[in-house]
């Protein structure tokens, strides 16, 4: 056969030197082809999103373990060897998972092992939006934060097998694509490193229960609070809120008359001025003005700041599913 004939991956295939042993994929590798696969949850995540977007919204946090069982499905699918062993990522870069006998994983252990892969990435930072987030969620989250770098740590640092904690726990490996079918034999990870990964989550853990991550700024308005303000039942759950301030400045005197006087501090001892503010509603509300109205009242009461004339406000909402977020919002202009 004339060599212009010859498909192309065969002449790419008899141009490459027989390989005597197995290659393991190397971080760059394994970095974009996870690229093209986030690109790929991406685009799922958007049609999801755009056909259920208020169910998703309303789900909150929990919308996350929607974006979990779609991750996992794809991941898990597409690497079991009957979909190739590889995703979309992972066959541009010419890269399979296998087993160390080199054979490709079945549909359990790659769904097992794509869970694993994406429960901290797409679970971790659910504590952030809400200063006052129960012990629970703040302990979950440090820990799904913890396994997150823990695992890109192993990726990084692990030379000898490049295997991540999801790799670990299935026993499987991503190699080169034309090395996966040899064995691994005595192939294994220096014990040490699960040692770091462990003070890695446990120092994770600690960081988020301090509540370091959680900006003051993004303080949201508690249950207790919106209580407090009297909301009419019906009204929808604020997830956090936030206001910008500046220092008030005090009236200078004009001609003869006298200096006005300096209203007392306000709290904390620091007079300031609301000059906008932002809500996050948890589902459909962002049409009403009047709640628009309270929440700013309430904020700014709460921060013990004054409003600014012609006050920009904006109430959002929308999902979070860790692997695509959406949101919606409607834009006001409150007279103190």
């Amino acid at each position: 056969m004339s060599p212009s004939l010859v498909p192309w991956r065969r002449r790419k295939a008899a141009a490459k030197p027989a390989a005597t042993s197995v290659r393991m994929a190397g971080i760059f590798r394994r970095f974009f082809s996870f690229v093209i696969d986030a690109v790929v949850l991406n685009v799922l995540g958007l049609i999801i999103g755009a056909v259920f977007f208020d169910q998703l919204a309303g789900l909150g946090i929990w919308a996350r373990l929607i974006g979990l069982v779609i991750a996992t499905l794809y991941i898990g699918l597409t690497t079991s060897k009957r979909w190739g062993a590889c995703t979309l990522g992972q066959r541009a870069l010419e890269l399979r998972v296998v087993d160390a006998r080199g054979d490709e994983l079945p549909l359990g252990k790659s769904l097992l092992r794509a869970f694993v892969l994406m429960t901290p990435f797409v679970l971790c930072g659910t504590a952030m939006i809400l200063k006052d987030a129960p012990l629970w969620q703040r302990v979950f989250d440090g820990v799904m934060g913890g396994l997150a770098v823990g695992s890109l740590y192993l990726l990084v640092i692990n030379r000898r097998t490049r295997q991540g904690l999801h790799d670990l726990v299935t026993g499987a490996f991503v190699v080169r694509e034309d090395t996966w079918h040899y064995p691994m034999p005595g192939v294994s990870t220096w014990r040490p490193h699960l040692y770091y990964v462990a003070g890695i989550v446990v120092i994770c853990a600690a960081v988020v229960l301090s509540g370091f991550p959680v900006a003051v700024r993004f303080a949201g308005l508690s249950q207790s609070q919106l209580a407090d303000g009297a909301a009419p039942e019906g009204t929808p759950v604020v997830l956090a809120g936030w206001m910008e301030t500046k220092p008030k400045k005090a009236d200078k005197p004009s001609g003869e008359a006298k200096p006005t006087p300096t209203p007392a501090p306000a709290k904390g001892g620091v007079e300031k001025i609301c000059v906008s503010a932002k809500f996050v509603l948890r589902g459909p509300g962002i049409e009403q003005e009047a709640l628009a109205k309270r929440l700013v009242r309430d904020k700014a009461k709460q921060e013990g700041c004054g409003l600014d004339e012609n006050l920009p406000v904006r109430l959002m909402y929308g999902y979070d599913m860790g692997i695509m977020r959406g949101a919606r919002f409607r834009d006001y202009t409150i007279e103190p």
